[in-house]
């Protein structure tokens, strides 16, 4: 589903989350990245840097969240 909307609209880039803490938050975002870096999009996404899914970002771009925003 995420592949035929990515090739159907063609973003110029995509962003994935926040995903925070919740591992399979990252691990979704994580897929989307690897999606559109196939069809080569650039990725970014939100994450807290010890979620399950940031090692999965090695080829692109996380930008690092709290646990939870509700808690600040």
């Amino acid at each position: 589903m995420v592949r035929a909307w990515l090739q159907g609209n063609r973003p110029a880039l995509v962003l994935a989350g926040p995903a925070f803490a919740a591992g399979r938050y990252g691990s979704a975002c994580a897929e989307v990245f690897r999606l559109a870096n196939e069809m080569g999009i650039p990725a970014i996404t939100g994450m807290h840097p010890e979620n399950s899914g940031a090692p999965m970002y090695r080829q692109g771009y996380v930008v690092s969240t709290t646990v939870d925003l509700h808690k600040q």
